[in-house]
């Protein structure tokens, strides 16, 4: 009994520190952004995170799936008293890792005259793409060590760490960027990934006992326990990456740095959003557990109940930020980007979207999918390159958005459709279309108070009155829920 109420200590302060980290790093992003957007001009700005659109995908490729895997085994080593293992795949995937990075830091920097001429139209920019681009080496070192932070439990740690990166970024970006300009900036980023590595490594080091000692980093099993593990989880990370940023990666080569400058000015917003959506973070265990238990009728009546209380999400979300969209962005970051308006609204639709595909693909995991989950993100990632394709030549950056969130939508039909065929779901049908009806007649009202000029307290007072009616519009569906949440809960009591 000790045991498990120790774990369920760990998992809830695992969960609230993450949370907590996820919060403040998304509204210290926020505030870089906003500093840099109103300091630089757009096409600056814009070229800035084309370029770290191009490296997070990149920063995914040279993972490998391994910085995931090594939080697994390092911690099923550590668990079994194996010391010796858990330093030898450490070792293994830091040195690994660090060696990809520079690699392909060295491949961008012969190719980075190229870049920045013909593919970002920015000829300015190549000491700043070169500094940049330092983070696969920094940042594919970093995230090293702080996946041996959670495999340590010390999630504490971590954070502290992660959100006194982005601090440091902030403050300097703020103090010397005006002065130093730019280039500056851009150093600030892999500069204090450096930092943070140098630090992570030194606390892994001193208090948890994990070194990088080359002589036991590589053989034969350690390479097969981290490839068997890591490979499917690469091909569903790099689907997954692709898909959050093939937006501005396509959009750079697409359109102009201005552009994507102003696409950039709604993604800090969304991912805000996204940091407070938890229900994916907090269910997922629970899955695993009654998976493991053979339970799936259970999985089946929680993932229903999810799905529709998404759903509702989904037309709060639209009704929400349709008429304040432009206020927001006003309020946030000035009103010379009001432009990113309709791409903030069709963004944060399409995360709810994401919310469901993150809940689904681990309930997935959880089961024993994974190879069927990262087939299917990858799939995504093929359609959304197509989406992009097409839309941002037509509708430019609500292109963008437009396509992101189809690929949401598209990955979360096929993943619960595949896990409607390993667990007997049946999908509320009635409660979904009364759903819709009522989020189609609230959604028509929030698109002519859009229209309207009524300043920000009318626009807000407005907003939130729609909001109030839908929610008493689903008043009866909100009760259902309830029930069936609160008889699940009885219910996994009475079989614990």
């Amino acid at each position: 009994m000790h045991s498990r109420v120790a774990t369920l200590k760990i998992f809830l302060w695992g969960s609230f520190v993450s949370l907590l980290g996820a919060v403040l790093i998304g509204i210290m992003n926020y505030l870089v952004r906003r500093y840099l957007a109103n300091t630089f001009s757009i096409g600056e700005y814009g070229f800035l995170y084309a370029v770290f659109s191009l490296l997070t995908l990149l920063l995914a490729v040279v993972d490998l799936g391994m910085t995931q895997a090594g939080t697994i085994l390092i911690a099923k080593n550590r668990a079994g008293n194996r010391p010796l293992r858990a330093n030898s795949i450490y070792s293994f995937i830091l040195m690994s890792k660090t060696f990809l990075g520079t690699a392909v830091y060295l491949i961008l920097a012969l190719l980075s005259s190229f870049l920045v001429v013909h593919y970002y139209k920015f000829p300015a920019g190549q000491t700043i793409f070169l500094i940049v681009a330092l983070l696969l080496i920094f940042q594919s070192a970093e995230t090293v060590c702080m996946s041996g932070m959670d495999s340590a439990k010390a999630f504490g740690i971590k954070n502290l760490l992660q959100s006194a990166k982005i601090l440091l970024i902030f403050l300097g970006i703020v103090l010397f960027s005006a002065q130093y300009g730019l280039v500056f900036a851009a150093g600030m980023f892999p500069a204090c990934a450096l930092l943070s590595f140098i630090a992570a490594y030194l606390v892994l080091a001193h208090k948890f006992g994990l070194k990088a000692v080359p002589e036991i980093a590589f053989n034969l099993r350690t390479f097969k326990h981290t490839w068997d593990l890591s490979r499917w989880i690469a091909v569903g990370l790099v689907g997954l990456t692709a898909i959050s940023n093939m937006d501005s990666i396509l959009l750079a080569g697409l359109s102009t740095p201005e552009r994507v400058g102003i696409y950039n000015i709604a993604l800090p917003i969304v991912q805000i959003v996204q940091s407070i959506i938890i229900l994916p973070v907090v269910f997922t265990p629970i899955v695993a557990e009654l998976w493991q238990h053979g339970r799936k009728e259970e999985i089946a009546k929680l993932t229903e109940a999810i799905t529709a209380i998404l759903f509702i999400l989904l037309w709060l979300a639209l009704i929400t930020t349709l008429p304040l969209s432009r206020f927001i962005i006003t309020l946030l970051f000035g009103p010379q980007f009001t432009e990113a308006g309709t791409a903030l609204t069709i963004l944060c639709t399409g995360t709810i979207f994401f919310a469901a595909a993150s809940f689904y693909v681990n309930a997935l995991n959880s089961c024993g999918a994974a190879r069927q989950g990262a087939a299917i993100m990858l799939g995504g990632a093929v359609f959304n390159f197509i989406c992009n394709a097409i839309l941002i030549p037509i509708w430019n950056i609500n292109g963008a958005a437009t396509a992101t969130a189809l690929s949401y939508l598209f990955i979360s039909l096929i993943f619960y459709r595949v896990l409607r065929g390993r667990i007997p779901m049946h999908l509320p049908v009635k409660a979904m279309l009364y759903i819709t009806f009522a989020g189609l007649a609230v959604a028509a009202a929030a698109a002519w108070l859009y229209g309207q000029n009524f300043g920000l307290p009318g626009m807000f007072a407005g907003t939130l009155l729609l909001d109030a009616l839908l929610a008493l519009l689903l008043t009866p569906v909100w009760l259902k829920i309830t029930r069936e949440l609160i008889h699940f809960y009885q219910d996994k009591k009475k079989t614990d």
